[in-house]
């Protein structure tokens, strides 16, 4: 549960004043918004809906069900982009490097079919996590 409660923290930063604070240091510092593959303000939408969904797949106990190395990957892109976010504000150049991690935890988000998770699947894979249980008990 450490992983999401650290995933849900940092959840919690993205928020439409850090997205507004992101783009007024790029333009206060003259940093081309548009260098990466999509643009800036385009990639802080998807980044706002990365966290809708999976703060959702924390409330509906749907993203502890899936495997941990699924939530570690999660966690270790949510990381990197708070730290680029934070280079970002202090003045370094991360347009690009931004643009591409947020890039990277919204493909993950489509790729890992969170949009798509029901709570019949996630029913049966938690079943199986008991059978699974039960059996190494045994």
């Amino acid at each position: 549960m450490e992983i999401l409660s650290r995933i849900s923290e940092i959840l919690t930063t993205i928020t439409q004043e850090s997205n507004a604070t992101l783009m007024n240091v790029c333009e206060e510092n003259n940093l081309n918004q548009e260098r990466g593959d999509i643009p800036l303000k385009e990639a802080l939408i998807n980044l706002s809906q990365v966290k809708d969904i999976l703060e959702d797949a924390i409330a509906n106990s749907k993203l502890n069900q899936l495997p941990l190395s699924i939530q570690k990957t999660l966690l270790a892109n949510l990381e990197n982009i708070k730290s680029i976010q934070v280079n970002l504000i202090a003045g370094s150049d991360e347009v690009v490097n931004l643009v591409n991690s947020i890039e990277t935890i919204y493909a993950n988000t489509w790729s890992f079919g969170f949009h798509h998770l029901s709570d019949q699947l996630l029913g049966y894979t938690t079943k199986m996590n008991q059978l699974k249980d039960q059996e190494v008990r045994i």
